[in-house]
């Protein structure tokens, strides 16, 4: 019985190459044997034809495992989970080469993991497969149609919920033509593959970045997953010689390497959830790994100071490599930056290991924000909120929207806002300092009713790790990081700990909880330093008056306050009721919405910030 099984399966491997249909400058001891149906001389020549290909991808990936289970979190068919897991388990034993083979031979039609684990171990691991085997592996890949693995065109974006599956069409509808491009070189079918999947990328690409290269928010959140196909599809044309992208699509895919390298700390990217910061987890490369891989692989990038940073990074920034001036700066430009497609904005002071690196986003129902002070995550996470309005819940309507963007050399400033269907107006400030290693939160939520009675709350989510401590004199807290140490200052509550305070700054758990109750009108704004020659330097802050035509104006027309850390002293106004004339503050007069500023010792008011009132 188990005699005529291997001679069935013999005689349907041999009748399988004799079906193959061979380009005409192809391996010619390839087409002899397929011609013959001669199993034994098609393995021979299939373990020739790619023996230097198989040498420059194990050149390329080191010593990594099979690099098809990095993909193995993306897919939800559980025989396609299992047989990427089969390919960790038993490596290159004949337990998974059985797998493939049964699954070549049924009657269903492949997937793209079964696509992914075929290509890769004919490649690595040819020797493994009896000579039946391979040609049965190989036969199935060959009877593969274009149009399997062309569906429907990529969303032009993406919610937190279809992250898994966006990546997953991205190695479906690119990274499956490309490799079957590659291992079935010998075919009439390999052009057809490489147009396929050449314009595939293209649309990939095109679908996930805004032009400028940066990455769409839902997928920055899980940036490493979406980096897999690509680093793969780098790895695979580097060992065949073969290019996986045309130039219009290599140019967005080096403003991608750019833009994700500005999120870039050496614990992660900023925007990425923790856990996919982590290293080795279910053996997939940590993030900044996937990114010094990709950096690696593109020629262009690698041979600039993107190459040198990013090599610093995947070394646990524990030194600085130095690129040339002149390479640094093709790529170093724009530090900061915003997108209203990508629904993202990072702020970013230098391309240093120990950079101070924030990361809002504003395109799911509650913004996500990140700051990374001195290269240390403090703060990751939703930036939730809740508004009662006289004791009924109020909620934000509409989609956030960025309304104000500014960046320069001394600060990045980001304004987002959201209205409700009852005229209430909730906006938020982040700016950061790019010299002075401090950066300021702001809420401001009004109503359209003077007297109604506004509590807010805002929520910051913590970095693992970080000990809150609370000051016994003021009421700002200490923010203490394995690296870093930071003070949260809430201005819009006194001080003094002993007086009272309408609202309040205190830790919860993994969250930093801000409250404020006010009528008509509430302002917090947080500052957050942590400049090292500012860390043993008092601090104290006030509330200040503004007045409008010689009028004292009241908190819910405007606010303004003053806080003093050591040598660097701030000016905080923010306007909640457009005013009719200019209103004046510590002597400086304006009719701007928002004045964000710098007192010198002589008195001076240096504005950092100024946003005009809207028309």
């Amino acid at each position: 019985m188990t005699a005529e099984v291997t001679l069935n399966m013999s005689d349907a491997a041999s009748q399988s190459l004799t079906k193959l249909s061979f380009r005409r400058n192809s391996d010619g001891a390839m087409k002899l044997a397929a011609s013959a149906g001669d199993v034994d001389a098609f393995r021979t020549a299939f373990l020739n034809a790619h023996a230097k290909n198989r040498k420059r991808f194990e050149k390329t990936f080191g010593d990594a495992p099979f690099v098809a289970v990095w993909s193995t979190d993306v897919f939800s068919a559980n025989v396609d989970r299992e047989l990427c897991n089969g390919m960790r388990a038993s490596g290159r034993s004949s337990g998974l080469i059985d797998r493939l083979v049964a699954i070549a031979v049924g009657p269903s039609r492949v997937s793209a993991p079964f696509v992914l684990v075929a290509c890769e171990t004919l490649l690595r691991y040819p020797d493994g497969f009896s000579s039946e085997q391979l040609a049965t592996v190989f036969g199935r890949l060959a009877l593969i149609h274009t149009t399997e693995f062309c569906s429907s065109a990529l969303p032009d974006s993406v919610d937190e919920t279809e992250v898994l599956p966006a990546v997953a069409d991205i190695v479906t509808q690119a990274e499956v033509p490309f490799l079957l491009s590659l291992v079935l070189a010998s075919q009439k079918s390999a052009r057809q593959w490489q147009a396929v999947s050449v314009k595939a990328i293209a649309d990939c690409l095109a679908a996930s970045t805004d032009t400028d290269g940066t990455l769409d928010a839902a997928l920055a959140r899980k940036a490493g997953q979406w980096l897999v196909p690509f680093v793969r599809m780098s790895g695979w044309s580097k060992s065949f010689k073969q290019s996986w992208a045309d130039g219009k699509a290599t140019t967005r895919w080096l403003r991608t390497l750019e833009r994700l390298a500005v999120l870039a700390t050496s614990k992660g990217f900023v925007s990425s959830d923790a856990a996919n910061n982590r290293p080795d987890r279910t053996g997939i490369p940590s993030d900044i790994t996937l990114l010094a891989t990709a950096v690696k692989l593109t020629k262009t990038a690698a041979e600039t100071g993107l190459g040198s940073f990013v090599t610093a990074l995947a070394n646990g920034g524990r030194r600085q490599a130095k690129g040339k001036k002149a390479d640094k700066k093709q790529w170093i430009a724009n530090l900061s930056g915003q997108s209203d497609w990508a629904t993202t904005a990072v702020l970013r002071n230098t391309m240093q290991v120990d950079a101070d690196v924030m990361a809002i986003d504003w395109g799911q129902s509650a913004p996500g924000i990140q700051l990374s002070a001195l290269g240390s995550l403090i703060i990751g996470g939703g930036w939730k909120h809740h508004i009662a309005v006289d004791g009924t819940d109020c909620e934000s309507a509409g989609d956030w929207v960025c309304t104000c963007w500014f960046s320069d050399n001394e600060v990045a400033f980001a304004e987002l806002e959201a209205g409700s269907m009852d005229g209430l107006r909730h906006v938020r400030h982040v700016m950061l300092a790019l010299k002075e290693h401090f950066a300021v939160l702001t809420d401001t939520v009004t109503t359209p009713h003077a007297s109604a009675q506004i509590l807010f709350e805002s929520r910051l989510s913590l970095a693992d790790g970080i000990d809150v401590a609370t000051n016994p004199i003021t009421r700002e807290l200490i923010l203490d990081g394995e690296c870093v140490s930071l003070r949260a200052v809430p201005i819009w509550l006194d001080d003094d700990r002993i007086q009272n305070a309408s609202g309040s700054c205190e830790q919860d758990g993994s969250e930093l909880v801000l409250q404020a109750h006010s009528p008509g009108g509430v302002a917090l704004p947080l500052v957050i330093d942590w400049h090292p020659d500012r860390r043993a330097a008092d601090a104290d802050w006030n509330r200040l008056t503004v007045t409008e035509d010689r009028q004292v104006v009241t908190p819910q027309q405007a606010a303004a306050y003053r806080v003093r850390i050591g040598l660097l002293q701030l000016l905080l106004y923010r306007s909640l009721r457009r005013g009719e004339t200019l209103r004046a503050v510590l002597g400086y007069h304006t009719d701007n919405e928002t004045v964000y500023s710098r007192i010198r010792n002589t008195g001076e008011i240096v504005p950092l910030v100024l946003v005009e009132s809207d028309a």
